[in-house]
């Protein structure tokens, strides 16, 4: 799950709340293989109302560790995948859903992570589309050998709802 909110300061508010605390077994037992990252918005994702439509949406969503710090020390080859996969992504139906850059983990398996991409498609057969086009084949393949690790997860039976928030 992908959760926001409005600041650290209420997560950490929300982790220490006794209330929280009484569920605590049941979350340890989710938390064993699970990972909590702290991340910082750096591109907001389009309103919901403006996502294309589609009965059964999914969510690429991609997590790179390289040798630089952050979204703006990236390595040339994730710059030139990042400006060539979202041309892909809309010519397949899709739209970038955000840009996240890594504060820190909370909870993990001691990897160290710099930036995340959420890509929104209005059903499989549109990400299917993307993963299979030789042009994005081609540009993982250069990315992939300066990153120091991928985790990549494709999210469905999801529900984009708006978020309140001021842009």
């Amino acid at each position: 799950a992908i959760a926001r909110y409005p600041s650290y300061s209420d997560f950490f508010a929300l982790a220490a709340d006794p209330e929280f605390q009484q569920g605590a077994e049941h979350k340890d037992a989710g938390v064993e293989t699970s990972s909590v990252i702290v991340t910082n918005r750096i591109v907001d994702a389009p309103p919901a109302a403006e996502l294309p439509a589609g009965d059964a949406p999914v969510v690429l969503f991609e997590l790179y560790s390289h040798p630089g710090e952050g979204t703006l020390d990236r390595p040339d080859s994730l710059t030139a995948y990042l400006d060539g996969i979202e041309p892909l992504v809309t010519a397949n139906g899709g739209v970038a859903l955000g840009t996240y850059e890594v504060v820190g983990t909370l909870i993990g398996d001691g990897r160290e992570w710099d930036e995340g991409h959420l890509w929104y498609f209005p059903d499989q057969a549109s990400l299917d589309a993307l993963l299979e086009d030789p042009e994005l084949a081609e540009l993982s393949s250069a990315r992939d050998e300066e990153l120091e690790d991928l985790y990549e997860l494709t999210l469905d039976g999801i529900t984009i709802e708006p978020m309140g928030r001021e842009p």
